[in-house]
């Protein structure tokens, strides 16, 4: 495919391939701006009036090529590279971030594809935050992405433990005496298997971790907190 491209000289340019703006560069002031100096070097004072552009000429400043002269490389085509996986590394696991292919001595890229993950043989070098570097089967890349993923296909991060929780005022209390069905108010303090902790509320943790949350209000005698009472129950008899 082909691509014709109008330039701020009023010339149009020939490109096989093309990249489009990100939802975050559209928002960038300085996109913006350069937007602007375009549209009023093409269409003048007037952007309602655009000329027409008939003729397609080749540009010195930018040359074109319908050749690519060259050969892709391993990384260039593979799923893999960018990922940001779970992995283990001393002794926890941790979040690190897949950045190229391992390659021997040769310079050669280590292992050879295979549709089956089982037996894909390809290694690849790991960054983690703490400037670790370590390498990977292609098997133990995939199986940290799938552990991350719900049946939906949707990634959340690993739940480590639950350390604390928050209270504010929108809260129902027991001591309040009300027995009304609700979250509202009440957050937990949670760290995940790549180190980070953050505030989580109550409503979020009981869908996506019940039984761990339950037996965190058991333990922290909060099972008779309205937050609670009306479904850690429930789960418990589960458990059960």
């Amino acid at each position: 495919m082909t691509y014709w491209i109008l330039t701020e000289k009023k010339t149009v340019i020939a490109r096989l391939s093309v990249s489009s703006l990100s939802e975050v560069d559209c928002r960038d002031p300085t996109v913006i701006q350069r937007e602007g100096l375009f549209m009023s070097k093409v269409c003048g004072s007037d952007p309602t009036k655009v000329d027409i552009f008939p003729e397609i000429v080749d540009d010195p400043a930018e040359p074109y090529t319908s050749i690519c002269t060259e050969a892709p490389t391993p990384e260039q085509y593979d799923e893999y590279i960018s990922a940001q996986v779970m992995l283990p590394l001393e002794g926890s696991i941790r979040k690190g971030q897949v950045i190229r292919r391992k390659r021997d001595p040769n310079g050669n890229p280590m292992g050879v594809r295979n549709s089956n993950p089982l037996l894909d043989t390809r290694e690849y070098d790991v960054l983690f935050p703490n400037g670790a570097m370590q390498s990977f089967l292609a098997n133990d890349i995939a199986e940290g992405i799938y552990s991350q993923v719900d049946q939906e296909g949707r990634s959340f991060l690993m739940l480590s433990e639950i350390i604390d929780h928050e209270v504010d005022d929108t809260a129902i209390r027991a001591s309040k005496g009300s027995k009304i069905c609700t979250t509202k108010g009440w957050k937990l303090i949670v760290t995940w298997k790549d180190g980070t902790t953050t505030s989580v509320p109550l409503k979020e943790m009981k869908n996506l971790y019940p039984l761990e949350t339950a037996e965190n209000a058991i333990n922290n005698k909060l099972e008779h907190e309205p937050a609670f009472a009306w479904w850690v129950p429930h789960v418990k008899r589960k458990k059960e």
